[in-house]
């Protein structure tokens, strides 16, 4: 057990390192619940058998159970099988267990960046490794407001074709390109991804800020028409069907998960949609990118790439703060307020009663 989770965990350092700094993007923003793999190679080196022992005792002590049953089936029905097995559990399974309270569990919450440019360097540890990347987030607005999730997938949609036809097609920075949005424990934000062979991050740094600067000016010539494009494709995705019943369930986990329990979330985010102006997506992108900036950018060093990395020590023209380390990070910075919401979701939407299928939640 313990010899395969340490391949596992050393077969992620040899991701790609676009994918590298994806995990360490993650692992920057988020308090708990993530870690990079040398952090979790460190632990397992320390782990004898009889912690994992302690641990198997000590588990689900105390617990707090949410569920979320899909098919065709009764809420009376899916209350029962839940509160079955609560019975069970407390009376059989671990029976000196103490039920936590929604106040009581423990929250995983998003780093909330100030307006400021972070810069967190990562050295590739594998001499073969050809490509360096750079990942550079930007912070947005939070919670599962409706307006501000159909902006930001605007503001996602926007980017993606302009982000790639500049830095890949036009400059050939690297054959990985990508603007993309981000939700991410209830925060939005976006990120434009550069994976090349034959530049430096600081190098892919400068031409990612002029890519920045030639999307605020497209921003400001939008047409309405073109505005229009970018919400009629937004709105296809938000109505598109779910391919599958996995798919279905991963959307209304967030709802139990979130303590919200709005299943009728597509419906009213279409109707969003018919609602946000140009205007609106204009303030939303520049207040992303340009006037309240919020960022972190992730630098991943090959080796090949690192004297000419070093020696440019001086050529970013932004100002950044540099990341030394996760902890002194988070201990630097705030926290994403944590939205409470009803604990039970009792009230079917019109949606839901047009549908066989309806979520349960107990």
């Amino acid at each position: 057990m313990v010899e395969k989770l340490r391949s596992m965990w050393k077969n992620e350092l040899k991701l790609q390192p676009y994918s590298q700094l994806f995990l360490l993007r993650r692992r920057l923003l988020h308090t708990k619940g993530h870690y990079l793999p040398e952090e979790k190679l460190q632990v397992l080196d320390k782990a004898t058998l009889d912690h994992f022992r302690a641990f198997v005792d000590d588990w689900l002590t105390s617990h707090r159970f949410e569920w979320l049953i899909m098919g065709n089936i009764s809420l009376e029905t899916a209350k029962a099988i839940a509160w079955n097995f609560q019975r069970r559990f407390n009376t059989e399974i671990k029976p000196r267990s103490q039920i936590l309270s929604k106040h009581d569990v423990v929250d995983i919450r998003i780093v909330d960046l100030p307006e400021r440019q972070y810069l967190y360097q990562l050295d590739l540890s594998l001499p073969s490794e050809m490509n360096s990347a750079i990942v550079t987030y930007f912070q947005a607005a939070e919670g599962l407001d409706n307006r501000n999730r159909v902006l930001n997938q605007i503001l996602g949609n926007f980017i993606s074709e302009k982000v790639f036809h500049q830095l890949r097609t036009n400059e050939q920075l690297g054959y990985i390109v990508w603007g993309m949005e981000f939700f991410d424990q209830l925060v939005h934000g976006a990120a434009i991804v550069v994976q090349s062979s034959v530049s430096h991050p600081k190098f892919l740094s400068e031409r990612v800020e002029a890519c920045v600067k030639l999307l605020v000016s497209l921003v400001d010539e939008l047409s309405d028409e073109d505005f229009n494009k970018q919400r009629e494709s937004v709105r296809t995705y938000i109505a598109s069907k779910f391919l599958n019943i996995y798919n279905e369930t991963g959307t209304y986990w967030l709802e139990v998960e979130t303590h919200n329990y709005v299943f009728d979330r597509q419906d009213r985010r279409l109707a969003e949609l018919d609602r946000v102006t140009k205007q609106d997506f204009i303030t939303y992108f520049k207040n992303t990118f340009l006037h309240h900036r919020k960022s972190i950018e992730l630098h991943a060093v090959a080796e090949k790439h690192r004297d000419e990395y070093l020696s440019h020590k001086d050529s970013l023209t932004r100002v950044f703060e540099s990341i030394h380390s996760v902890k002194s990070f988070h201990r630097s910075v705030g926290l994403r307020r944590n939205l409470e919401a009803c604990l039970l979701y009792t009230s079917p939407s019109p949606r839901d009663r047009q549908k066989s299928r309806m979520p349960s939640s107990a």
